[in-house]
């Protein structure tokens, strides 16, 4: 297809990966309008040169029989097993399509290929740039786990092992759109500055109660270091072990509470131990826009002691969830052209659940994280989120302390919303404008 003046090409859209997402998602739509407008587009997609539109007019006929056959009068539970049974029958149809139109000719969709035929798995499109990024989907950062060490001795492996537990942590949470603004400075855990100062808190004032426990070392004697590196240390070592290693942990950490001191009137007065005031300085921000880190008391305490477990891997179980946030939000937020949409509030419903699965406060920071790497994920989706976790903000504190402190910063910027309001306008008349562009209407 020759380039139009004043566009530019994009990157293909792979006809081939959304005729096979149609396909699996057809036989679960009971909306006849989703049927009607999908197997139409794909349609259209797949038959757009002049010698298919004779194949395009049949197939699209066909088409229309089979959905004139759903049963509009009958009850609703009717209606969506008819629609689901002519979406499967739509499927046959498709396929006619594929196997039947005309094969590809050189110069056609590749400019450039002359003397070659086309892959017929890839159409290519030639877009306005400013509609290009609405056929993508998104893309992120997010780091790489580091390779798996072996040390010599005990001491070193399990300190060793404990940081790279520590890791499949800190590094989920370090997932970044760079595409994306956010003006407010970034929640503590989405910052590889905070992953380093914490990693040398751990190693200033909870290691040394690791390596010098003495019942450590006498459970330890059995060990075959030769067998271990830091990831398999977790799968080899027993239960005792691994109970006696977060029991320590834990205990470390405990020793850093703030404890209570008496009153001043009504309000409770806390005491701040030397080594906490430490530990507030080796994980102070260098700068206000590193990360946000509240002043640091038992609840931090409590969110850092959560950074190990010695049973649970939570990089897996985290990335699990992460899959199914990114397919919800592209599937209800963002949807590929023929992607099945979702229903409205799918991926908040997904995210409250999550939140039950992981530590305590964990889920701020996955919907937050949705938050810096979907970019329709917005403050207003951040509060309507919030609004399910009390009637007031100080119930909602109690339950979403950093996801509270997040909105009230906002608060503070009300350019931001405006900025979002704009935005969301713009995506939606983008997203009109690619339609119509390609049903040949532009």
């Amino acid at each position: 297809m020759k380039e139009p003046a004043g566009m530019a090409m994009t990157p293909k859209f792979r006809e081939e990966e959304t005729f096979q997402a149609l396909l699996r998602d057809l036989p679960g739509m009971d909306d006849p309008r989703l049927v009607c407008e999908n197997v139409y587009a794909m349609l259209e997609l797949m038959l757009r040169r002049e010698a298919d539109k004779a194949l395009l007019a049949d197939l699209s006929e066909v088409v229309g029989r089979l959905l004139a056959e759903i049963p509009f009068d009958e009850s609703a539970e009717i209606i969506k097993a008819a629609t689901r049974k002519t979406a499967r029958a739509c499927i046959k149809v498709l396929r006619t399509a594929k196997e039947k139109r005309a094969p590809g000719r050189a110069g056609l969709d590749d400019p450039g290929q002359e003397g070659q035929t086309r892959d017929d798995k890839d159409i290519e499109y030639w877009l306005p740039p400013h509609l290009a990024h609405l056929l993508a989907h998104i893309s992120y950062e997010a780091p790489d786990l580091p390779a798996a060490k072996r040390l010599d001795t005990f001491d070193a492996l399990c300190l060793a092992a404990i940081d790279a537990r520590i890791d499949r942590v800190l590094l989920f949470f370090q997932r970044n759109n760079p595409a994306l603004s956010r003006e407010l400075p970034p929640p503590f855990l989405f910052s590889g500055e905070f992953a380093a100062k914490f990693k040398q808190a751990v190693a200033t004032f909870i290691e040394p109660a690791i390596r010098d426990s003495r019942q450590l070392r006498m459970l330890s004697t059995n060990i075959r270091l030769a067998d271990l590196d830091t990831t398999t240390f977790w799968e080899t070592i027993d239960d005792v072990l691994k109970a006696k290693i977060l029991s320590t942990w834990k205990a470390a950490w405990d020793d850093m509470r703030l404890v209570e001191g008496g009153h001043d009137g009504e309000a409770q007065v806390m005491q701040v131990k030397d080594k906490t005031k430490a530990l507030r300085s080796v994980l102070a921000p260098s700068t206000p826009a590193a990360y946000d880190l509240p002043k640091i008391g038992n609840r931090e305490i409590g969110l850092f002691t959560s950074m190990l477990d010695t049973e649970t891997d939570w990089w897996e179980k985290l990335g699990g969830e992460w899959r199914r946030f990114h397919d919800f939000y592209e599937q209800e937020k963002d949807p590929r052209m023929f992607q099945q949409k979702a229903r409205e509030g799918v991926l908040r419903d997904n995210l409250l659940a999550a939140a039950e699965k992981f530590p305590e406060q964990w889920g701020d920071f996955l919907v937050l994280l949705c938050h810096r790497v979907f970019p329709r994920v917005t403050i207003s989706f951040l509060r309507l989120y919030a609004a399910n976790l009390g009637l007031t903000d100080t119930q909602r504190e109690v339950r979403a302390p950093y996801l509270m402190r997040y909105l009230q910063q906002v608060g503070d910027h009300p350019d931001l919303r405006e900025r979002e309001r704009r935005e969301e306008a713009r995506w939606d008349a983008e997203l009109q404008t690619l339609r119509q562009y390609l049903k040949g209407f532009s």
